[in-house]
Order: structure tokens, then sequence, then C-alpha cells
């Protein structure tokens, strides 16, 4: 393996180590999460904006549910399984 990919392997266990402490120190796991949530697509905007344009792919199946209901199960869901 790659000095690179063992670096990006290292990086993201630290992130996510660090997701799961964050999450269960917070006072109301489901609003952190959420709040995670906010400030990461505000993050991710203007690179998905750049890439609109760049990027032509037919999506391989449609959901069978829309996405905010998805969303609305799977949070407080992970913070469920977030408390000890």
């Amino acid at each position: 393996m790659s000095e690179r990919a063992i670096i990006l392997v290292l990086l993201s266990a630290c992130l996510h180590a660090s997701w799961n402490l964050f999450s269960k120190s917070s006072g109301d796991p489901v609003s952190f999460l959420l709040r995670a949530l906010k400030y990461s697509a505000l993050l991710y905007a203007p690179l998905f904006f750049w890439m609109q344009p760049r990027v032509h792919y037919t999506p391989a199946f449609k959901s069978p549910h829309p996405t905010p209901n998805s969303y609305r199960t799977f949070f407080p869901a992970l913070a469920k399984s977030t408390r000890s």
C-alpha cells in the first residue's frame, strides 16, 4: 500500500473518531448531527456548483423515497446508537 493511501486511511479514522466523540459529548446528538449536516452542505456547495457543468451522469436507480424522509429516520437512529 502506498504511503499516501496509509495517510488517507489514518486521517479518515481520526476524523471518524472525532465525529463520534463530538456526537457523544454534545448535549443533544440529533441537533449536533443536523448542524454538522448543514455546515458540511454549506462547505461543499461551492464544489458542487463548480463540478455540476463538468460532470454528466445518469443515476443508476431512483430512490424509493425522498431524501428528507431518509434523513428524518437516519439521524435519530444515529444519535440513538451513539448514546452509551
